[in-house]
């Protein structure tokens, strides 16, 4: 294939994850499932809602025509990492609820996939802060943290 056919697919594929990132994120207000969250359950929507909120700042970064600013990465890696890892996996205890919530019982089933992705997140977050001034480094590692979301989601989330 020649370098321009191999620079459209690459752009392809990158559109392709952006959309299915953004597709998967819930939108507008909470749904049936959230009515009524307390406790684990309700933190960690508000930690998926923080991480919704943290994707869109990334990509609005990468589409500045001043591209990102380092302080504007600092701030985002921050908001990714606080809420991913080890955090994230608290928010879910064993034998956890399934009240007002869209994760599925394969959480608790296939802990050891579940963990590799969230500490997958945390760690793509973390590694953010040494690429911050490099554009196409940080473009490559959205579309990364948007698999791995995707991931999760497709495996773990009510669809």
């Amino acid at each position: 294939m020649s370098p321009s056919g191999r620079f459209l697919e690459r752009r392809v594929l990158a559109a392709f994850c952006l959309i299915a990132t953004f597709a998967l994120l819930p939108v507008g207000g909470p749904s049936q499932a959230h009515e009524g969250a307390t406790g684990a359950v309700k933190e960690r929507q508000q930690g998926m809602i923080a991480l919704k909120e943290a994707m869109k700042a990334w990509k609005t970064a990468l589409e500045s025509p001043d591209g990102p600013k380092p302080d504007a990465i600092d701030a985002i890696a921050v908001r990714l990492s606080e809420n991913a890892g080890a955090r994230l996996l608290s928010l879910f205890p064993e034998n956890g609820p399934t009240r007002h919530t869209d994760a599925v019982p394969e959480i608790w089933t296939d802990w050891k996939t579940f963990s590799r992705l969230a500490n997958d997140l945390e760690e793509r977050a973390l590694s953010l802060q040494k690429a911050k001034a490099d554009k196409v480094v940080l473009r490559s590692e959205f579309q990364t943290v948007g698999m791995i979301c995707k991931a999760c989601h497709e495996r773990f989330r009510k669809p």
